[in-house]
């Protein structure tokens, strides 16, 4: 259940159809990902691969968006 929440999610490109039976609004590529083409989209980023750079994850952020990184580097 998302909440009224509109989740978008990445995976291999294998796996779009089955990430979007899970109910995601929007599925992208990982590996043709342009983070170009999704700034400024998103009120919360959870990089649970850990592979965007600090730069890539606040682009895609909302002003006062938040990154969530779970294999945070220095």
């Amino acid at each position: 259940m998302t909440l009224g929440a509109k989740v978008t999610g990445s995976c291999r490109g294998t796996a779009m159809s089955e990430a979007r039976s899970l109910g995601l609004a929007r599925v992208v590529d990982y590996q043709q990902l342009n983070v170009d083409s999704i700034k400024h989209q998103f009120d919360v980023v959870f990089d649970t691969a850990g592979t965007l750079s600090i730069k890539e994850g606040r682009a895609l952020l909302k002003p006062g968006g938040v990154v969530l990184d779970i294999s945070p580097s220095p």
